[in-house]
């Protein structure tokens, strides 16, 4: 990961709770509600804690005690319990936390050693038995949104993107000892467009109003990761 990219005017762009208007981050909420039980004095860290956005939405629906990692030191402001420290080398106790998660970090790692050790780092301080992990990245598999990343946000915007593919998110789970709960592609660029013309459709009062847009290719088809906007992985500590 480039150390020396300021991701300062990044995080100031970010809003301070996710606004769940995106089909990924409705997708992304409706897994982690079905696959994170409630339960009392949950404790929640995300590596690479950005605005700290999801940690306050984790806060409002789990009541949960929250947690912040990261490097930049700008990401204090924003998140209340902040540590500063580095994911490869988190400053933490082994099985402390019943959450570990991360959102948009490690594709911004170059090689496939350094990715394992960031997972593992994320299995270390989860809970023995109980502790969650669960991991969203770009769908940098061969794709139109790795197209997009690559020519927007690194080519144009000067980010560094990596290309990791699910695949590899699975071996890193297997070498971790974590169990799969639930991995799939968010926000699959057909449903998305089905959801948009379906809405037209609504408008102009024609048959299709009150149909649950996209429903059929979200079930049948998401797994295509071409045109998927993000991967997500969920697992549970073994």
């Amino acid at each position: 990961m480039n150390k020396n990219f300021d991701w300062s005017q990044h995080i100031s762009q970010l809003e301070d709770f996710p606004q769940l208007t995106d089909l990924w981050e409705q997708e992304l909420v409706a897994e982690l509600k079905t696959h994170i039980p409630r339960r009392e004095k949950l404790t929640v860290l995300e590596i690479g804690c950005s605005s700290g956005r999801w940690l306050r939405w984790f806060e409002k629906e789990y009541g949960a005690q929250v947690y912040g990692v990261d490097l930049n030191p700008v990401q204090a402001s924003k998140v209340d319990r902040f540590i500063l420290g580095d994911g490869l080398n988190l400053p933490l106790l082994d099985g402390t936390f019943d959450i570990v998660f991360s959102l948009g970090l490690i594709e911004h790692f170059p090689d496939v050693q350094t990715r394992e050790r960031l997972v593992a780092e994320h299995v270390r301080v989860a809970k023995q038995k109980t502790g969650v992990i669960w991991i969203g990245l770009p769908n940098m598999n061969f794709s139109l949104s790795c197209l997009w990343t690559k020519f927007y946000y690194d080519h144009i915007l000067g980010y560094q993107h990596y290309r990791v593919t699910s695949q590899e998110m699975f071996r890193h789970f297997r070498h971790g000892h974590v169990q799969i709960l639930r991995s799939r592609f968010l926000g699959w660029f057909p449903a998305i467009l089905m959801r948009h013309l379906t809405r037209r459709l609504c408008h102009h009062d024609l048959s299709l109003a009150g149909a649950p847009a996209g429903r059929w290719w979200e079930k049948k088809l998401f797994e295509h990761s071409w045109t998927a906007d993000d991967f997500l992985i969920i697992g549970r500590k073994e």
